[in-house]
């Protein structure tokens, strides 16, 4: 696909031949919530080049990741979305997602949190490694909007899910009706889990409340780190 290669025989040399490139894993993001225009994309991405834009994209068709098909008429436009390979890089991006948390500041004007983008946020910020065998449905209604949590039961012993493939969040036009919900915004769930404030200093607060059953607001202090201590100094 690129020009420029490492050069190595070496599975993650080879990966990054394709998705090393500035801008490609952000193509991948955006198109992970469903297809995009050119337009649309360029909305996400608004230091890209409308030119480099199409130039990764046409790079992306070319080694499988992405497949290009036009809409129908009238005013037939080129609608890009990610084929199975390129679906692969889903835990790619989540887990790059989560390496980058502790560099991440709050929103600003200059950087705002980009449209649309709630739920990858909060896919983000869960602890796979404390997700629930049972499963658990969270609705989230914070200052950026609306989102549903759904966290996918695990299979049978024998059987089981990589815990990325059972974390599901939707946008939600409105707050639902599920019997867990979570109120606040999420900056003070980025600071709880990043551990900048406590669990119980936001709860106090009222920065976050948390509303359910004891069981299932016991989970949700787990996925986003309610119970570790907030770091000092």
């Amino acid at each position: 696909m690129p020009k420029r290669s490492y050069k190595q025989f070496c599975p993650a040399s080879r990966a990054l031949d394709l998705i090393g490139e500035r801008w490609t894993l952000l193509i991948v993001r955006d198109l992970l919530r469903g297809p995009r225009r050119h337009t649309d994309l360029r909305a996400g991405m608004p230091g890209m080049a409308s030119n480099l834009l199409g130039q990764r994209l046409t790079e992306m068709e070319e080694a499988g990741l992405v497949r290009r098909e036009t809409t129908g008429e009238p005013n037939a436009r080129a609608l890009y979305s990610l084929t199975e390979r390129g679906e692969e890089l889903r835990p790619v991006v989540l887990a790059v997602g989560r390496f980058g948390l502790p560099y991440l500041d709050m929103p600003t004007d200059l950087q705002p949190m980009l449209d649309g983008m709630l739920p990858e946020a909060i896919a983000t910020l869960v602890l796979v490694e404390e997700l629930p065998d049972s499963g658990i449905v969270i609705d989230f209604d914070l200052d950026e909007g609306f989102a549903r949590l759904t966290v996918v039961p695990q299979a049978a012993p024998g059987r089981r899910v990589p815990a990325l493939e059972r974390v599901e969040v939707s946008p939600t036009p409105a707050a639902t009706n599920a019997a867990t919900r979570v109120t606040g915004s999420l900056g003070a769930l980025l600071w709880v889990r990043r551990g900048d404030l406590s669990g119980k200093e936001a709860l106090d607060s009222g920065a976050i409340t948390l509303a359910g059953g004891r069981g299932d607001t016991a989970v949700v202090k787990r996925l986003f780190g309610f119970s570790r201590p907030a770091r000092r100094g």
